[in-house]
C-alpha cells in the first residue's frame, strides 16, 4: 500500500532549516538559522508495537514525515525540521529515486539545551 494515497493527506506544514556559520553586523557567529523552504507533509504516527520495538534504539521517539520528492532544494541529512514549534534532527532520509513521488524523513526531537 502506498504511503500517500491522496495529496490531501499532506496536511501539515513543516519548515526545513539549517544552522551554519554566518555574520551578524560583520562579526562571525556560529549557529545562524537559515530557512530553506516550507512544504506540506504527511506526519505518520507509530503504532504501539512500533513504539515498543524502538525502545532503546536510534528510532526511539521518532516521527516520520512524508513529503513530495520534488522540492525547491535537495534535502540534506544535516538539516532540521520545524513542526508544531518543535525541531527535529533528521535521522534517516529516504528519497523515492525510482518513482520520484515521495521522500520519507525520520526525525528525532532535538533535546532542549
Amino acid at each position: 500500500m502506498p504511503l500517500v494515497t491522496s495529496i490531501s493527506q499532506l496536511n501539515e506544514p513543516i519548515t526545513l532549516v539549517s544552522y551554519t556559520m554566518g555574520n551578524v553586523n560583520g562579526v562571525p557567529v556560529n549557529n545562524v538559522r537559515k530557512e530553506h523552504f516550507t512544504t506540506w507533509a504527511l506526519v505518520l504516527s507509530q503504532y504501539l508495537s512500533e513504539v515498543k520495538a524502538s525502545v532503546g534504539t536510534k528510532l526511539e521517539d521518532t516521527v516520520t514525515f512524508v513529503v513530495r520528492y520534488d522540492q525547491p532544494e535537495t534535502i540534506l541529512n544535516s538539516w532540521r525540521i520545524e513542526w508544531q514549534e518543535k525541531q527535529y534532527d533528521i535521522v534517516k532520509l529516504t528519497p523515492d529515486t525510482a518513482k520520484k513521488q515521495w521522500t520519507t524523513i525520520i526525525g528525532k526531537p532535538v533535546a532542549n539545551k
